[in-house]
């Protein structure tokens, strides 16, 4: 009895969407003074124009439902803003992943999607010195990373040195770019080419 229950409101579930299906395509050749009803009879679900008929039951004024959902309001305000620290993309100016192919004048900060650093530099193959703005350091304040852009290429990471640095100065987010050298060994090959995105939280 209970399984038939379910496929008796499974059919009636159908059936209403049915309804209001059929009743988009009504309501666009109704006039004002038309007033769409939905009604029901044990599982079956038919429109009616004013009132429902003899033993069904109104299940939906369509007309009325439709005027009171009215024009969609104003636009809200403005969210706050997020609460990210610093951020930055970086362009290593590259063609490939060699360092010879690399733009001489080194990378850059993509100034639109930045904030909170204030230089970048390469001073070896794959690894990048971000220079944070006064306020924070990599010694207090640990980042993310991730690779962003990338010539067509595999088995390449990318990780962020914060607490101890080597290449870079005290302060400094040191970035290291490389491919693995089995597909999961890191400390393989360091890569020039491929761009990346960094968060401070």
């Amino acid at each position: 009895m209970r399984g038939g229950n379910r496929v008796t409101g499974a059919r009636t579930v159908v059936a209403f969407g049915a309804a209001l299906v059929l009743a988009g395509s009504v309501l666009i050749t109704a006039t004002p003074a038309d007033a769409i009803v939905v009604c029901q009879k044990k599982n079956r679900v038919k429109l009616r124009p004013e009132v429902c008929k003899g033993k069904e039951t109104q299940v939906v004024d369509l007309t009325a439902a439709l005027e009171t959902a009215g024009m969609p309001g104003p636009e809200g305000p403005q969210g706050e803003p997020g609460t990210a620290r610093a951020y930055a993309e970086i362009n290593p100016r590259c063609t490939s992943l060699d360092i010879a192919d690399c733009d001489p004048d080194g990378p850059e900060l993509v100034a639109e999607r930045t904030l909170g650093f204030t230089a970048v530099s390469r001073p070896l193959n794959g690894i990048y010195c971000l220079t944070p703005a006064e306020g924070f350091d990599s010694a207090t304040s640990p980042a993310v990373v991730s690779i962003s852009a990338l010539p067509a290429a595999s088995n390449l990471a990318v990780v962020v040195r914060t607490r101890q640095v080597f290449s870079c100065e005290a302060g400094d987010y040191e970035v290291l770019t490389t491919r693995l050298d089995d597909g999961l060994t890191f400390g393989g090959t360091g890569v020039s080419g491929a761009g990346f995105t960094v968060i401070v939280p």
